[in-house]
Order: C-alpha cells, then structure tokens, then sequence
C-alpha cells in the first residue's frame, strides 16, 4: 500500500512538473461589438505556474473582422449593381494575465484569468453613413455620404477577463476551449470563443 502511494505521488509531481510552463495556441470565431461585426482571432502564448494554482500568461494575437451594409440599385440601362459598403476592423495586440486554477488534476485545467492588454487597431468602419436616393438627387444612381469623425488607426489600452479549459491528452499535449471579453480605451467591445492546443515544455 505504502509503494502504490509512493507512486502516486511521484505521478502527480511529473505531472505538476510538466505542467509548470506551456506554449499554446489559440484560434477562433469572435464578433466586434463596434459595427456588430463577425470575425476571427488568432493568438499564441506562454504560461507558467508561479504558485500551485496560479498561471501567468503572457500572449501576442490578432482579430479581424467585417461587415457590409447592403445597397442595390440598377442603372437606367437596366444593369443591376451591388452598391454595398463593406468594412474592416483589425487589430494586432499583447496581453499579460493572471489566472486562477479552480481545477488542477492529471488530466483537467480550468481557470479563470484576468489581463490587460495594449492593441493597434486600423479599420474602415464610417461613423455614419447617409444614402440619398434618386427621388431626391433627380440623379440616375443613389449618393452616398459617408462621415467619419474618429481616427482610422489607434492604439488603446484594455482589460480581458477569460475563461478556459484545458484536458491534457498525455504528460506534453492538451486541447482546450476559451471564451473571453475584452473592452479597451478606444471603446471597442470584442467577445471571442477559441479552441486551443498546448504544448508543456519541461
């Protein structure tokens, strides 16, 4: 009994060990609340355990995401046009974090994390937009009016609370799932669900 102890605590110290630092990568679907625009993140990083259950992160990614605003209309030869305004927001940004571990097994991750972040963003997305239509102009086609009164590109400071899972498929590789929030200075809103895969480094 003595011995099958012995090697369960030895068991658990590899594992703990090899848990202690990690790469992962993490990659997904996310919707920029600025302009309710869909799109995708990016992200890679490192992970260490500095006390048994907690992490510090620290990761670089990006996002991008677009949207359109529909027009239509047809020239008086009869030629139909799609007229739309289409989009993009992207932004490249680092995050450092520090996260809890409510679940620390063999196999099992789960922890909540708190960061901040700085992010360079660039994006097309108007301010406002105005279509004057051809019952008003008397011209053939509609006019559009696009006002733009904040900066095409902008760096800003945020704060990222997550969430994520992570089950280790052996003593170097695990998969996971993250959800996170992030909210930034320039006022954007970006909510984000990744899938993961980590490598522990010994």
């Amino acid at each position: 009994m003595k011995q099958l102890i012995l090697i369960f605590i030895l068991l658990i110290s590899k594992n703990v060990f090899s848990q202690n630092k990690q790469i992962q990568i993490l990659a997904g679907r996310g919707t920029n609340f600025t302009g309710d625009m869909k799109g995708y993140g990016f992200s890679v990083g490192y992970n260490k355990y500095f006390k048994k259950k907690f992490k510090w992160f620290a990761s670089i990614g990006s996002t991008i995401h677009d949207g359109t605003f529909p027009l239509f209309y047809e020239y008086p030869t009869g030629n139909k046009v799609d007229g739309s305004i289409r989009y993009t927001t992207a932004g490249f940004q680092g995050i450092y974090s520090v996260g809890y571990n409510f679940i620390k097994s063999n196999s099992n991750e789960f922890i909540f994390k708190l960061g901040g972040l700085v992010r360079y963003q660039s994006t097309s997305y108007f301010d406002n937009a105005v279509i004057i239509y051809p019952t008003i102009t008397n011209l053939p086609i509609p006019v559009i009016v696009i006002r733009n009164r904040t900066p095409q590109k902008t760096i800003a400071i945020g704060v990222i609370p997550e969430l994520s899972y992570n089950y280790f498929l052996n003593d170097k590789i695990n998969i996971g799932l993250a959800g996170s929030y992030q909210f930034d200075s320039n006022g954007d809103n970006i909510a984000q669900l990744s899938l993961g895969i980590g490598y522990n480094l010994k």
